[in-house]
């Protein structure tokens, strides 16, 4: 059984009695098979609250972004039994040019070839302010080394920035993304030579 009533500004709908409250499609089956249910909300305010915990049994599916700690002064973890990632993006070509990393995709990029010389690194597109990229450039399959070129908004330790890409082998960055002021600075350092 359930009950409901109308607040000042809300709608409450509960269960009569303490026991767990359902909500499914009425498609024959149990309640752990059950259609997708939507919930909508009007107006600026499109939040839906739990206010205790929520236990998801099976995948949960996001198609927007995912936001931990929104209220003032929170101070909350994130605790996964398992990896947090994304897919490795690939970005390959065998022709000398320029690439630009798009890190809207994901957090780890590769580009690989076989037979380019040279390769120039364009400022990425969708950065965001204290991001972490890892950049894998692939040259493993490659008998020739390729020089490398970056533009102004990578930057590196030490004033360091890799040259080239040895022949046979491989050179990952690990970027840290930052913005002050509308100026994007990508802080980078880097390691070659994986054995």
């Amino acid at each position: 059984q359930w009950s409901m009533w109308p607040g000042t500004s809300n709608i409450y709908l509960r269960s009569v009695t303490d026991h767990p409250f359902w909500i499914g499609t009425n498609n024959g089956k149990a309640f752990n098979d059950q259609g997708s249910v939507k919930f909508c909300a009007s107006g600026d305010d499109y939040r839906t609250i739990v206010y205790k915990d929520l236990e998801v049994v099976e995948n949960v599916g996001i198609t927007g972004s995912l936001e931990v700690g929104t209220f003032p002064g929170s101070t909350p973890t994130v605790k996964v039994n398992g990896q947090i990632y994304t897919p490795q993006m690939s970005w390959g070509s065998d022709d000398d040019g320029a690439r630009k990393f798009n890190f809207g995709y994901g957090n780890v990029h590769r580009w690989h070839s076989t037979s380019a010389t040279s390769l120039t690194i364009n400022n990425p597109s969708y950065v965001v302010a204290g991001g972490l990229q890892t950049i894998i450039l692939d040259n493993s399959n490659n008998n020739s080394p390729v020089t490398l070129t970056f533009e102004s908004e990578w930057k590196f330790a030490n004033g360091i920035k890799p040259n080239l890409v040895r022949a046979n082998s491989d050179l990952v960055i690990s970027v840290v993304c930052q913005i002050i002021d509308g100026t994007t600075r990508l802080l980078c350092t880097w390691a070659e030579d994986f054995s």
